[in-house]
């Protein structure tokens, strides 16, 4: 890797060469057309490159070092640990789920999915079991964007989707498996259809309407109006849920929500980058992949550091080497 410098003496010189473990500091989650990769940042190096198809948009969720992804032909909800180099079984088993149609929790014990226009919901048989959820005897419908879904998790037991019963209108409705396993389910107090929304705490969500872009507090049934985020904003948020990303007027705004609950004033980043965008802690990866060169040249990865207070600074650019990226999904650190 480099040259060391010796100095010969009576005794001359001796060293010892060994071969060591290959352990990167963080890898990050690339989606191929081939397949989902782990690129090694330090050493602009492909160090995984998984069997999985993207075909059919499989979707992949990350968190906490961990990767989940459904596998159809075990009929199960895998796990793959990125430390640990190894695949197990999360779920088990999982039928009539397609492998990019479904909203899972953050830890991976739950997912939601569709079934003739109804949610259904399937789990951990440590957390809540399986079955449709219901509101007043009546098995709920639920909207769908990009073929999943209007659903978002806070933990493995608590969701917030956008559905309706026969007689009724479309709502949000919160849902919560209880000790006793059993899903009781509530309709909140909104009249509005929105375009986006998630959780940003166990008692407040975002939501954005015609209207404007909110904060909804559950249980005071209050809400604080986020201005720059406009009217229907169709927003990413964070695995952590800190950070509210959205793109306004072109540019990708980055709202910080525990600085927004601290102040009640309106605090966000505003970057000029173009190209998709992931959120890995407070770090955001702007992907500016671009056809693979003679050379090998396939772009660059830009890492860029939120510092606070509206403040970022462009920390790393990530070469990318002998490989062509679709997406960033995000990094892992081991």
């Amino acid at each position: 890797s480099q040259w060391q410098k010796i100095s010969l003496n009576n005794q001359g010189f001796e060293a010892k060469v060994g071969v060591r473990l290959y352990q990167p500091k963080s890898m990050l989650v690339l989606k191929t057309e081939k397949g989902l990769s782990l690129y090694d940042p330090e050493r602009f190096k492909l160090v995984v490159k998984s069997n999985l198809s993207t075909e059919k948009k499989r979707q992949f969720v990350i968190n906490q070092g961990n990767i989940f992804y459904l596998k159809p032909e075990k009929k199960a909800l895998e796990r793959y640990s990125v430390k640990d180099k190894a695949a197990t079984a999360v779920i088990e088993p999982v039928y009539e789920v397609d492998t990019d149609k479904f909203r899972l929790s953050d830890n991976g014990l739950m997912l939601v999915y569709i079934e003739d226009k109804q949610i259904r919901y399937i789990s951990n048989e440590a957390v809540c079991g399986e079955g449709a959820i219901f509101y007043d005897g009546e098995r709920l419908e639920v909207k769908e964007t990009d073929n999943r879904p209007m659903a978002d998790f806070w933990g493995d037991r608590q969701l917030i989707f956008f559905g309706k019963a026969k007689e009724t209108s479309w709502g949000l409705y919160a849902a919560e498996c209880g000790e006793d396993k059993e899903m009781g389910v509530k309709q909140l107090k909104l009249e509005t259809e929105p375009s986006s929304f998630g959780w940003l705490t166990d008692q407040t969500i975002f939501y954005s309407d015609s209207s404007g872009s909110y904060f909804y507090n559950i249980k005071g049934e209050s809400g604080l109006k986020y201005e720059a985020l406009g009217s229907k904003a169709k927003v990413q948020i964070s695995a952590d849920n800190k950070y509210i990303l959205a793109k306004v007027n072109g540019r990708q705004i980055i709202v910080d929500y525990p600085a927004v609950e601290a102040s009640r004033v309106e605090k966000h980043y505003l970057l000029p980058f173009s190209g998709q965008i992931a959120i890995s802690g407070d770090e955001v990866l702007v992907n500016q992949a671009k056809p693979c060169q003679p050379d090998g040249d396939c772009g660059e990865i830009i890492r860029i550091s939120l510092k606070g207070n509206g403040v970022w600074e462009e920390k790393d650019r990530v070469e990318l080497i002998d490989i062509q990226v679709e997406q960033v999904l995000g990094e892992v650190r081991i």
